[in-house]
């Protein structure tokens, strides 16, 4: 590996993790900031079930999440007034 592809890797680290506002969470942890169960989280992640699935970040078999990240941002923003309830009377 070339000393730029390795600059280029690490600065690719570097831009998730070096960023102190973004936090690594658990289903349960974002489950907790976000109110909601962690069943649904979890479900949320999957894109046979939603057509606009919850960023995740895969470690093995583990699902973290990165609270403050531009992706969770951007997925939370298209969140604001989409509802699948209808309104009534």
């Amino acid at each position: 590996m070339s000393a730029a592809s390795r600059d280029l890797a690490q600065a690719r680290v570097n831009q998730v993790f070096d960023n102190n506002s973004v936090e690594i969470l658990t289903a349960e942890q974002l489950a907790q900031k976000l109110q909601v169960k962690t069943s649904w989280v979890i479900s949320s992640c999957s894109r046979a079930k939603t057509r606009d699935p919850l960023p995740v970040l895969r470690i093995g078999k583990h699902r973290r999440f990165r609270w403050n990240s531009r992706e969770m941002n951007d997925w939370l923003d298209r969140r604001v007034g989409s509802s699948t309830r209808k309104a009534g009377p």
